[in-house]
């Protein structure tokens, strides 16, 4: 899988984030091309993550996953 991180966003307090970025795979079983978005929202602390909230569209991966029969 591939991820091309866009930018991201601070949130209105320091060491809170949200960042968007999608991702690309194939299904080995069936060739099907799976595309995502996601939307993260992340705290930091201390130079460590501490929270990671992703956030996903379902029904990409329904399809993707129907595409191998499962």
């Amino acid at each position: 899988m591939r991820a091309r991180p866009e930018p991201e966003h601070p949130g209105e307090r320091p060491g809170r984030y949200f960042a968007e970025y999608r991702s690309t795979g194939t299904v080995a079983a069936s060739g099907y091309e799976y595309r995502q978005a996601y939307t993260a929202y992340l705290e930091v602390r201390d130079g460590l993550v501490t929270i990671w909230r992703e956030y996903f569209n379902p029904l990409p991966l329904r399809e993707a996953l129907a595409s191998a029969g499962a």
